[in-house]
């Protein structure tokens, strides 16, 4: 993954480290990213990272994508959606499918957030 991008990280018992983080690529197998604050150190804790495909607002059209993630492999999507920048707004919808080559395509159904 190159600089800038986005991991989920999940599982740490220092709530720091867990989020979405902006990463720097050190080689093949790691990278770092920075935690606010002055945690413990390392981590401990069943840690799992979470590459982040998409991150941010939509279109006016209310399309959001990713042209440039490389897919090795079909993999599971899992994610979150919702309009609250301007009425009317609508409580989050959850995204799920599966990513292949040809990427993905979801439509989200969002309920009104009265």
């Amino acid at each position: 993954m190159p600089d800038a991008s986005y991991v989920i990280i999940r599982g740490a018992n220092e709530q720091a480290y867990n989020g979405s983080f902006a990463i720097t690529y050190i080689d093949a197998n790691s990278y770092s990213y920075q935690v606010a604050g002055s945690p413990a150190t390392p981590a401990t804790g069943t840690i799992t990272a979470t590459a982040q495909i998409v991150l941010g607002t939509t279109s006016a059209g209310g399309v959001a994508s990713n042209t440039s993630f490389a897919y090795t492999a079909d993999q599971p999507v899992i994610g979150k959606a919702r309009r609250s920048t301007s009425a009317p707004f609508y409580k989050t919808g959850i995204i799920a499918g599966t990513i292949t080559e040809d990427g993905l395509a979801a439509t989200v159904f969002l309920v009104g957030d009265a």
